[in-house]
C-alpha cells in the first residue's frame, strides 16, 4: 500500500493525517495519525471498514499490524507506520531544515 492510498483510507474515516517522525527514525518522516487513547483499534476498525475493495482491506490490516504508537500527552496517541513515508515529510536524505548561512 502506498502513502497516499493508506492516507485517503485514513482521512476517509474522518481522522486528520500528519507526518511523524517516531522513536528510532533519526528524523524520517511517516504516516500518523492522532486518535484518543485507548481507542485505536476502534479506529483502525473503522478505517478498515470503510474501505470497500478486499484486497485493499487486506492490505490495510496488514499495515495496521505493522502500526506503532506514542502517548502525545494526556489524552492522544499517534498511530504511525515506519515503512511508510509520509509524502509530505522529511526522509533520510531530505534534510528537515537547512541552517541559513
Amino acid at each position: 500500500m502506498n502513502a497516499n492510498d493508506l492516507i485517503d483510507a485514513i482521512e476517509d474515516a474522518g481522522y486528520d493525517t500528519m507526518p511523524y517522525a517516531g522513536r528510532g527514525m533519526y528524523g524520517k518522516e511517516c504516516v500518523a495519525f492522532l486518535v484518543e487513547r485507548g481507542r485505536e483499534m476502534a479506529a483502525a476498525a473503522r478505517i478498515v471498514g470503510g474501505v470497500a475493495d478486499s484486497a485493499a482491506r487486506q492490505e490495510l490490516v496488514k499495515v495496521f499490524a505493522g502500526a506503532n504508537r506514542d502517548n502525545m500527552g494526556r489524552d492522544d496517541n499517534v498511530v504511525y507506520f515506519t515503512r511508510i513515508d509520509h509524502p509530505d515529510g522529511a526522509t533520510a536524505e531530505t534534510p528537515q531544515s537547512q541552517e541559513v548561512v
